[in-house]
């Protein structure tokens, strides 16, 4: 801790003495000193140095004091070439250190190469394609033993063994990224699609290679991409054209050329004409420069006389399309993230579209947004704390009732501007600024506790002055105690400072204080808490499971939906319930094709409520089809006709928001409402609207569905693969995770599985989703034995359809 080295982009580097605060040399650098490390003794350092004009790329290792006691060069050792590129050098040793670099034997992607510094060997320990070459980053575990590097732009990580690059780990997103792009054809809705095929090679996109869609005008993804439907990138437009030779490009008109694209040092990765009707054409291209962290998309005039670089700054613009009319063109840009730029002067994305794992978002520089249910998690705002205190990060759906504002969207494509559309909606209101709409602060602390009788101290304060702290109530494994117990209003004026006691269940369990003021709403840190078991104590699972295969409507029939139901309801008992399990017994009902009405599915749900205590888990399965009728979602019973009123013969968002929220302890709703009959075309999925409803801070139901609203949930031969690799999961089938310090299986646990093995029985048409209450902790379905005491045991096994 006495030393400090600083390098940058300049020639340059530093030596410091942190006591002192005092510069000790200048070292002379050959490049850019990209990365530095001490020696695990603090005796010497390396220093890996890309490359200044034809300089050769390398590293060194100096003295404490800077002075060099060796120089290796890339170009004189393989697997290393003069074009490799060092991000990052650690040492694994006392005399070797691995170098995280790109360009060793593959032209594209990155390396973590090991160097023994006494002989000079290098030997590539792991190796990583990559569609485009980019920086990396690696790292060495403290007793020198594993390594890391990025892989897939830098969103993903490797870890592996050094000893022989065992892969251990990989870590990340897991998701690709969007390639290529085109824009919705003259006469069709508009939106674009993409590709997310990382073979897919820049500048000869086809309609045909475009795989997921976004539609502009209803502002969420397309079930199908036709082609169709779509045109890409443009290189004529009437007598205009671009014409690329010898790494340069020119735009010309007719013959005559009217502009060329000065790309110096660098090379382009995107490239189109934008129309605009009788006049003469815009022009946007990308380029980046190799080895480089980000690259820059530049829209201009045919005559080059007005240039504009768009922003934010990408890194790596794979593609671009034009709208047909002219008026936006839309990028990819290196990283999850589609942005669709105005034609008409901004800088700035109109429009921004993500997609990870099937999940989605897409949103304005307001905050504007439309996203699926976990896409409201993937997107929000980091609110500053001043420099000493970390940065706060709130998810879009803690403001949803304020910022999910699909109409806003769709009125800015329309209107070309998110200004004008927000006026349109609300001229008299002033646009809301973030701090002003920040939630109070909740602290929970332990007081005392003897066996099951806990007593806590619960306090909330304020962000915002003019909006004090109106209640507060506690959670218990993320539900309410019934009968207003642990729950106060705060008269005005007065401090939000409570004590209560309770007492808990048996088991270990999660405490949390929910705080409420007119800004919204906020929840304490957890506070886990234990309270003794013994004989006889264990919780009760209760299960509801139903299924319609025989809908009263022929066109409406199912095959898989009512062995779905059988299936699950048999699997909770089997692999949940157990002296040596989570639950001790398993209750409920099984509601089938003519026993699956309405009345009967909320009659069995009231005998729920009348037996589930704090502790216990209540679980309901549905196997069927889910609509949108005006403004209510609806799962369909056997009876239900969707050319006709649904209110009193189909379970509504209502009744389970009723029924559900009021349950004593934690809900697991699991819907397979595949919405794919053909009648029920012309209605809205509920899938999406319906777990949101249900998983907010009031009703704390945490909702598991087998397909995004978009999708069909698709069936094998016996059961949905929704289904069938639930029942995968739930028996700990192989590759399924748990935890291992707890032995538990939880509900993302689980999920993990099914998305998993959903997505490649469908070529990943089919994306699963987990939405669960931000107030509620995740729920455990089922111990995990110790695997010595299942020796000689014979594991059951299913077969997931393929």
């Amino acid at each position: 801790g006495r030393r400090l080295l600083l390098g940058g982009t300049g020639k340059t580097a530093q030596l410091w003495d942190v006591d002192q605060g005092k510069l000790l040399k200048d070292l002379d650098n050959e490049g850019p000193a990209l990365s530095f490390h001490w020696s695990p003794d603090g005796s010497r350092f390396v220093r890996a140095w890309s490359a200044f004009s034809r300089n050769p790329r390398g590293f060194e290792v100096c003295d404490a004091d800077g002075v060099r006691q060796q120089r290796y060069l890339f170009s004189e050792h393989p697997p290393f070439n003069a074009r490799t590129h060092p991000v990052s050098i650690r040492f694994s040793g006392r005399n070797q250190v691995l170098v995280c670099c790109n360009n060793t034997r593959q032209n594209n992607g990155s390396a973590a190469v090991k160097v023994d510094l006494e002989t000079g060997r290098a030997a590539t320990v792991v190796e990583e394609e990559s569609p485009e070459p980019f920086a990396t980053v690696g790292a060495v575990s403290s007793n020198g033993q594993l390594g890391a590097i990025a892989s897939l732009m830098g969103l993903n990580a490797i870890v592996f063994r050094l000893s022989d690059g065992t892969v251990v780990s990989r870590c990340g997103t897991m998701s690709p990224l969007p390639s290529v792009v085109g824009w919705s054809a003259a006469g069709r809705p508009a939106g674009f699609a993409w590709s997310e095929d990382p073979k897919n090679g820049r500048m000869n996109t086809r309609p045909a290679d475009l795989q997921v869609g976004f539609d502009l005008e209803s502002m969420e993804p397309v079930a199908e991409v036709l082609p169709d439907n779509y045109q890409v990138f443009r290189l004529n437009d009437g007598n205009w054209s671009l014409r690329t030779e010898e790494r340069e490009t020119k735009l010309l008109d007719g013959e005559k050329e009217a502009y060329k694209i000065n790309v110096s040092g660098s090379s382009v990765t995107a490239l189109s004409l934008i129309p605009r009707g009788d006049q003469p054409p815009l022009l946007t291209w990308a380029n980046r420069k190799l080895l480089e962290t980000e690259g820059s998309l530049v829209l201009s005039t045919s005559d080059g006389a007005h240039v504009t670089r768009l922003k934010p700054s990408m890194v790596y613009v794979r593609d671009v399309a034009p709208s047909p009319n002219g008026r936006y063109v839309v990028a990819s840009t290196g990283t999850h993230r589609l942005c669709v730029f105005p034609t008409s002067g901004s800088q700035y994305p109109i429009l921004s579209v993500a997609r990870v794992k099937g999940e989605w978002a897409a949103w304005t520089a307001d905050g504007y947004y439309s996203a699926s249910p976990g896409g409201e998690k993937l997107i929000g705002w980091v609110v500053s704390n001043g420099c000493r205190n970390l940065a706060q990060f709130y998810p879009a759906e803690r403001f949803a009732s304020r910022f999910r504002r699909p109409d806003i969207l769709r009125k800015a494509i329309q209107m070309g501007s998110v200004e004008q559309a927000v006026t349109a909606f609300e001229s008299n209101s002033p646009e809301p600024k973030i701090e002003q709409l920040l939630p109070p602060v909740a602290t929970l602390r332990l007081v005392r506790q003897t066996g099951a009788a806990v007593t806590v101290q619960a306090t909330a304060t304020v962000n915002i002055s003019d909006m004090p702290v109106l209640a507060m109530r506690l959670l218990l494994d993320g539900r309410p105690l019934s009968n207003g117990q642990c729950s106060t209003s705060v008269d005005s004026g007065l401090p939000a400072d409570a004590t209560w006691e309770l007492n808990i269940p048996p088991g270990v369990h999660e405490l949390k204080l929910l705080a409420r003021s007119a800004a919204g709403s906020a929840v304490s840190d957890p506070l886990p808490v234990r309270a003794p078991k013994s004989a006889g104590q264990q919780p009760v699972l209760h299960r509801l499971c139903v299924g319609v295969n025989d809908y009263d409507q022929p066109a409406l029939r199912l095959a898989a939906a009512t062995g779905d139901a059988q299936d699950m309801f048999g699997a909770l008992e089997t692999y949940c319930v157990g002296s040596d399990n989570r639950f001790g017994s398993a209750r409920g009902s099984l509601l089938v094709d003519r026993e699956a009405t309405r009345a009967a599915v909320l009659s069995a749900l009231a005998e729920i409520r009348k037996n589930a205590k704090p502790g216990d888990l209540v679980v309901m399965t549905f196997a069927g089809h889910g609509v949108k009728q005006r403004d209510e979602y609806y799962l369909l019973m056997r009876d239900s006709d969707p050319s006709q009123d649904l209110k009193d013969v189909a379970l509504s968002g209502e009744d389970l928001r009723r029924t559900l929220a009021d349950m004593e302890c934690p809900v697991l709703l699991i819907l397979d409402a595949c919405h794919s009959a053909q009648s029920l075309k012309s209605l809205r999925p509920a899938t999406d609207e319906l777990a949101r409803r249900l998983t907010d801070e009031s009703a704390g139901v945490t909702v598991m569905a087998a397909a995004m609203a978009h999708e069909v949930a698709a069936a094998g031969t016996e059961n949905g693969y929704f289904t069938a690799a639930f029942l995968h999961a739930l028996q700990l089938g192989q590759g399924v995770p748990f935890d291992p310090y707890e032995h538990a299986l939880y509900t993302h646990h689980i999920y993990a599985s099914v998305f998993s093995e959903v997505r490649r029985a469908t070529g990943g048409r089919q994306n699963p989703f987990l939405n669960s209450p931000w107030t509620a902790p995740p729920l455990v379905l089922r111990d995990v034995p110790d695997p010595a005491s299942q020796e000689g045991s014979a594991a059951r096994t299913l077969t997931v359809p393929q």
